[in-house]
Formats: C-alpha cells, structure tokens, sequence
C-alpha cells in the first residue's frame, strides 16, 4: 500500500537538495530544449540539405522518454541512499512492511511522477502521434523503469557518491532503445532483454498486442528480480 504522507515528505527533501531538485525538474527543460531544436533545425534541414527527421521521430521521442526515469529513478535512489547512510532504511525495513514494503512507498514516488511526466513530454513535444491508451501504457512502463533504476542505485550503492557513478553508468542501458537504427541483428536480439528497447517498439506498433506484452513482461521481470533480490 502506498504511503502518500512518505510521498509528500519526499517533495521537501527535493527542494531542501540541490542536486535532486535539479534531477527532478530537469526533465521538463530537456522536453523544452528538444522541442525548440526540433522546431528551428527540422526547416534548415529540409530546405538546405533535403533531409527529414520524420523516420527517426520514434527514436527521438522514445529517449527523451527515457530520460525522465532515469533522472527520477536517481532521485528516489538518492533519497534512500540518504536513509540507507542513516540506518533509517534498516529500521523501516523491520516494520510489518518490511523490505518490499519500504521499497514500494520509497520509490512509488518516482513512478507517479515518471507517469505525469511522460504526459507533460508528449504534449511539449507533439512530434508524434501515439494513441491515448498507449501513451497511458508506456507512462506506466517508464514508471516502472524509474522503478528499476531507483532500485538498482539502492542495492549496489553504499552512499550517494557511487550512487551518482553507478546512475551515470546506468545512462548506457538507454542506448538500447536506439539499437534497431545499426540493423544489426545480434544487438536487438541482445537489446530484447532491457527495458528502455521495448519503450521504442512500443512507439512504433501501438496497436501491436505481442509487442506490448513482451514490453510488460520485460518490465516486468526486471522488477520482480530486484524486488527478489532486496527481499
């Protein structure tokens, strides 16, 4: 059961930390700056090299999609890797919730706010069309990957000075989204087993019911394994 009062807590330990509070909304100007090189570049492009972005849409807004998670994902990590330095998460582990239970109220804020910001980026950038039972679907898996990514930096990171490393390394897992565009099949074989690949796929075959099951199954196996492993 998720805790909003933990949820509410975790907003003003956001604005009390510089660097989270800039994780959290930097988000939102990344949406803005993307939108803005698109809208003056697409024009030159087409009018002074005869190119078009219109194949690469997908890709596009598919990482900007994903950098949402990842950034909140690294701020529910830090959160409780902040608990974690203050034996807090330890003590709260051992209430009736137990450790499963603490990690579903510590990092449910990173997924609710993943999913509204996966809205808020659609409509800034309204550089493709995506169903509205769709987009609400990959709102949700991107809330799952921030998930996933807060999860990971709490596990193999003992404070937030390797949690900043480990979240930098964990940048690297986005490229698998983009890994169809080297036609290179070995490597979207290998990119089936990451989340942020099935994020694209879904983009491209909204109405695809395979696809969509193999992204929440993906998903989801992912984050049964980290919940396992934390148990």
């Amino acid at each position: 059961m998720i805790n909003f009062y933990h949820i509410k807590n975790d907003y003003r330990q956001i604005i009390r930390e510089p660097i989270m509070l800039l994780l959290f909304i930097l988000p939102i100007f990344i949406s803005v700056i993307f939108k803005l090189i698109l809208t003056f570049c697409i024009p030159i492009l087409h009018n002074y090299f005869d190119f078009t972005l219109d194949p690469y849409y997908s890709y596009i807004i598919s990482l900007t999609f994903l950098l949402i998670p990842g950034m909140l994902g690294a701020v529910t990590g830090f959160m409780m890797l902040d608990e974690k330095d203050g034996k807090i998460s330890e003590l709260l582990s051992i209430t009736p919730l137990g450790k499963i239970g603490y990690l579903i109220n510590r990092l449910s804020f990173g997924f609710i706010a993943s999913f509204i910001y996966t809205l808020i980026t659609y409509y800034i950038l309204s550089i493709y069309t995506i169903p509205i039972l769709t987009l609400l679907f990959i709102a949700i898996l991107l809330g799952i990957y921030a998930f996933i990514i807060g999860s990971i930096l709490f596990m193999l990171s003992d404070d937030k000075v390797k949690g900043l490393t480990y979240a930098k390394g964990l940048n690297i897992i986005m490229l698998f989204a983009l890994s169809d565009l080297l036609n290179i099949k070995w490597l979207s074989i290998l990119s089936m087993f990451f989340p942020t690949y099935w994020i694209t796929k879904v983009i491209q075959n909204p109405n695809n019911l395979i696809e969509l099951s193999s992204a929440l199954l993906v998903h989801g196996i992912w984050l049964f394994i980290l919940l396992l492993k934390d148990r």
